[in-house]
């Protein structure tokens, strides 16, 4: 199979062609990728893909579509992030019988993806997206986790700054190498997909942070006890939804147990309040209970619930 050849069934009247979608096709691939939307929520889904796409610089994100008899049955838009990532879209389908041809086209992804510097490929499922589980594995993908999104409101938020013995300083004050072994130690013992751990640097986990959300350099920071590191809290300011979003937050091993956690929730919730966002965003492993009550006692309620996959690329 050629990504910009054919593929052909045993019944040569099916024979799939797979392409790089391109031209007038391109409008009609976003439109089947947004059917996995809410209906009334596509129409804001399709300008923002078709911005992204214009705005990515040239070779890190397209969209491939498989061709059925000269007619477009199926897409998926791939993005490759620093940090040797690729996020993979939910792939759009004409109809439900037109299901199958999707592994073709997940495998042309990864295909395509494995001549980069790409490590792995992730994407993340709704319950209602469960009949591309199989395709998706049949192409190399496998489960990773489940993820649970939360969102606590400006009502919930602190009105004075919470108290806490802890501070939080900026990257630079510590060190940008400092900083990123702080984030390690966090990894210690996590409940937070812990399957992750040791299959990617720390570095390049840093970097797909700042390419996958507003990057706010303002917005990151070590958290001290004394003059001793204790964890990192990682936010980034979505400015144009009046939200925030809490991408990361962690503490070491000995900082746990203690109810420490929630003081730094509660400091990004404050700094969520000083900016006047009208909530705080966050997605929490479901096997992390304890983070999980923490997050319900200061007002976070669920949004959905997605299951994760992820295809390594990774050689050697």
């Amino acid at each position: 199979m050629s990504l910009n050849g054919r593929s052909s069934s045993e019944n040569a009247s099916d024979a799939l062609t797979v392409e790089v979608t391109k031209g007038e096709r391109l409008g009609r691939a976003i439109e089947l990728i947004c059917t996995q939307f809410p209906e009334e929520h596509r129409e804001d889904h399709f300008r923002f893909l078709s911005s992204h796409l214009r705005r990515a610089p040239p070779g890190t994100s397209g969209v491939l579509h498989v061709e059925r008899q000269g007619r477009l049955v199926a897409a998926v838009m791939w993005t490759i992030y620093p940090g040797k990532i690729a996020i993979l879209s939910v792939p759009g389908i004409e109809s439900a019988s037109d299901l199958p041809v999707v592994s073709t086209l997940c495998r042309a992804v990864v295909e395509r993806l494995s001549a980069t510097t790409t490590e792995m490929i992730f994407t993340s499922l709704t319950e209602k997206q469960s009949p591309f589980v199989e395709p998706l594995q049949a192409s190399g993908f496998e489960y990773l986790t489940r993820l649970i999104y939360l969102a606590a409101l400006s009502s919930d938020f602190p009105k004075e700054p919470p108290s806490t013995p802890y501070h939080f300083v900026l990257p630079h004050q510590v060190s940008q190498l400092r900083f990123t072994e702080i984030v390690e130690a966090t990894y210690q013992g996590t409940l937070d997909c812990p399957q992750l751990n040791g299959m990617r640097q720390t570095s390049d986990v840093l970097a797909s942070y700042r390419a996958t959300s507003p990057y706010s350099p303002d917005l990151w920071f070590a958290v001290m006890h004394g003059d001793r590191a204790v964890g990192c809290l990682i936010l980034a300011d979505h400015a144009e939804t009046n939200q925030m979003e809490l991408v990361y937050m962690g503490l070491v091993p000995s900082e746990r147990g203690q109810g420490r956690g929630a003081d730094v929730v509660r400091h990004a919730q404050w700094l969520a309040q000083c900016r006047g966002r009208d909530a705080l965003l966050l997605a929490v492993d479901t096997g992390n209970y304890p983070a999980i009550k923490t997050y319900q006692r200061l007002g976070f309620r669920q949004l959905e619930e997605r299951v994760v996959y992820v295809c390594s690329l990774r050689r050697g």
